[in-house]
């Protein structure tokens, strides 16, 4: 079939890009929403532009029918599928014949946006996207406020015949934009056919939406604002009126060091260790008011050089070391905790739910190929990222939500903002007449290790249904299973969790402090080298798999396997081949020597700063990519399978699948059945599964 590359330019009142992007369906979907113009071209066809207004391309009249003989390519074509869809009503196509090349770059372990794609695969600069596109997108896309008295804030656009040279530039780079990413799109692999059939479910899942109980976020927005208008009169009162914004870094950093407290920074992990300081005396605080002052003058001053427009002829900020008092003030205690209950960031995403939904479903939640080992990652109100609850079930608080009641909310679940986070997940909800099937795989990262490394041991653990804490417990103290205490299987779950991708004395404090286990640095040391004795295969296979991937990039072309798994540089990656066929990317490998020996280097999107760079790899982060891309490898088939069985999938989190199915239809024990139904390409893993059938999502 033909190939059609497409590019679509529009304008609305509403946001598609930064924080408070709506998402191209919220978006697509709007009044105000319009088409400014479409670049397209065949194959190696020189584009051309339709503008709004002209007849329509006259292959236009020809999509989602028999006379269609050509596929269409886009750049995140999410995004054209929806203005397609429900901007200018045209017949769309269905998922099938549509192929998103930014899909093609994250499967290689590329950038997704055209721009940064470009850079990273060193293509022509002449078929890179225009710079100064952005200029014409906010000059013609987006309107401004007007500042004028007259007509203070009515929204003024600025119109094609008012600029008309800009105009033409914004048909010139609608037309590059065609250009670039068909460059883009021959530069990259296609997509496999096993993932071709992913990306299609993807496509099918972002399409169905998720359904949201909107009259339940209305309601929790009104009582969200109630309760931090109680907070705020309370600090108020607590403070004498010294602060009248407990929302405000500077107000409420002033107000720590006014009594006594340097601030070392506002985290909410640094707030609540606060929390367990011993009380301070008057005369202790006293102590410090001095050191608060220098410290404040301090930041002030480097603030105000932050904001300088020159670092030439400014005077420097007299350096302060950051310290912090071994105690703390009373009342800056309930103020803190005060503060942490306003600042909740999880609480915003009420207002992103109502911003983003549609006819009561939100679309577009899930991104294909959002992390590179191939899971899913989350957009606009991400699944993945919700906050843990604080009650099992929300049902019977949601059902509250209705009365609008702080108060009645308060007595019952104590935090008014605590409870409405609990209750963030309850309201993604199964619209009426059907029901939520939710399953999980138990522990399937220790279980997908176990088996690449082959620990027969470990596998009859878990197939045995034993407690693999426990197993893990019983290997560290050397003792017998039955004998292991609580609190040393939660020794035991620590090092489930934080050793198994060679994480050190570090990682396994840091696991401990996540799930709430106190732990002594030289305990973690001794349990962390007790947890690799007992656990020889694995430790083994970390080294195995670093130096497979070491010895394909200084051998190019030559493969190297380690037990199922295989490493080969093929051009400018080096692919590990899983157990599946698939193949994960590492971009212009190479060798460099680090503080522990010879490690493998390559080019790549970090997930912290999603910036494209140099990064460096080792044995156990090796490791912990194939093993997630396995397990997301299961989760794939499974899901396939649900699909196939007539579950029709709303989203997946981690290595959880959400279906959203008729009442009355299947049931639970058939989903299990179906997800723990091993592929061809695996054997011999005691995979479990768990999950719940309920009107509302829930942890």
């Amino acid at each position: 079939m033909k190939k059609l590359d497409i590019d679509f330019e529009t304008f609305s009142e509403l946001p598609l890009a930064g924080p408070k992007s709506v998402g191209p369906w919220a978006y697509s979907c709007h009044p105000s929403t319009g088409v400014f113009m479409m670049a397209w071209a065949f194959d190696d066809d020189e584009p051309k532009i339709w503008l709004y207004g002209e007849p329509l391309p006259f292959w236009v009249h020809q999509l989602n029918t028999p006379e269609q003989d050509f596929v269409i390519y886009a750049q995140n074509d999410f995004f054209e599928v929806c203005i397609m869809r429900n901007t200018l009503k045209w017949n769309t196509p269905p998922p099938e014949l549509w192929y998103d090349i930014a899909a093609q770059s994250a499967a290689l372990a590329l950038p997704r946006k055209l721009e940064d794609v470009g850079d990273a695969l060193k293509l022509d600069t002449k078929k890179l996207k225009d710079p100064y596109g952005k200029k014409l997108i906010q000059l013609f896309c987006s309107p401004r406020k007007s500042q004028k008295k007259i007509n203070k804030g009515e929204l003024i656009w600025k119109t094609p015949e008012e600029y008309p040279v800009e105009f033409q530039k914004f048909r010139g780079y609608c037309i590059q934009d065609v250009v670039s990413q068909r460059a883009t799109r021959k530069s990259t692999r296609p997509l496999s056919e096993s993932e071709r059939r992913v990306q299609i479910l993807d496509r099918k899942i972002n399409l169905r939406g998720v359904g949201i109980d909107m009259d339940s976020v209305e309601d929790a927005i009104v009582m969200i604002a109630e309760a931090r208008k109680q907070i705020e009169a309370q600090v108020a009162d607590i403070t004498a009126g010294k602060l009248d914004n407990v929302g405000s870094t500077k107000q409420f950093k002033e107000y720590s060091h006014s009594r006594g407290f340097p601030l070392l920074n506002t985290q909410k992990e640094y707030l609540k260790t606060l929390l367990d300081l011993p009380d301070a005396t008057p005369q202790y605080v006293e102590k410090w008011l001095p050191y608060c002052e220098q410290y404040q003058k301090y930041e002030n001053d480097k603030a105000a050089q932050d904001r300088a427009d020159t670092k030439e002829g400014k005077e420097k900020a007299k350096k302060v070391d950051p310290k912090q008092p071994e105690t703390i003030d009373p009342t800056l205690k309930k103020i803190i905790g005060l503060r942490l209950s306003y600042a909740k960031s999880s609480l915003a995403k009420y207002d992103k739910l109502k911003a983003i939904t549609v006819d009561g479903r939100a679309y577009g939640l899930l991104r294909y190929h959002g992390a590179s080992t191939g899971r899913w990652s989350g957009n606009l109100f991400p699944p993945q990222n919700l906050p843990r609850p604080s009650f099992d079930v929300s049902d019977e608080c949601i059902s509250l939500f209705h009365h609008r009641n702080t108060e009645l909310i308060s007595m019952i679940y104590g935090d008014v903002l605590e409870a409405m986070s609990s209750c963030l997940r309850g309201m993604i909800k199964a619209a009426p007449g059907k029901r939520l099937v939710v399953s999980d795989f138990s522990q399937i990262e220790s279980r997908v290790l176990a088996w690449l490394v082959g620990d027969h041991k470990k596998l009859k653990a878990f197939a045995d249904g034993l407690d693999i804490y426990k197993v893990n417990a019983a290997t560290i103290y050397k003792k017998d299973y039955e004998d292991v205490t609580k609190d040393e299987r939660q020794t035991g779950k620590v090092a489930e969790l934080a050793c198994g991708y060679q994480g050190a004395k570090g990682a396994f404090m840091s696991m401990a402090d996540t799930i709430g286990v106190h732990v002594e640095e030289s305990h973690a040391e001794e349990t962390v080298k007790a947890w690799r004795l007992g656990n020889p295969k694995i430790t083994s296979y970390w080294h195995s798999v670093q130096d497979a991937a070491i010895a394909a990039v200084d051998k190019p072309g030559t493969v190297h396997k380690v037990n199922t798994v295989a490493f080969k540089v093929v051009g400018d990656f080096l692919h590990c081949r899983l157990p599946s066929g698939r193949m994960l990317a590492y971009h212009r490998p190479y060798i460099k020597e680090g503080k522990f020996g010879y490690q493998v280097g390559f080019y790549g999107v970090d997930s912290v700063t999603s910036k494209y760079g140099r990064q460096t790899t080792y044995g156990g982060k090796l490791v912990e990519n194939i093993t997630q891309a396995v397990a997301r490898d299961f989760m794939v088939e499974a899901m396939l399978r649900l699909e196939k069985a007539g579950y029709p999938i709303i989203l997946t989190v981690h290595d959880e699948v959400v279906a959203e199915v008729e009442r009355g239809f299947g049931s639970l024990e058939e989903f299990n059945n179906i997800m723990e139904q091993l592929p061809e390409w695996a054997s011999n893993i005691p995979i479990d599964v768990d999950g719940y059938e309920s009107e509302r999502y829930r942890k």
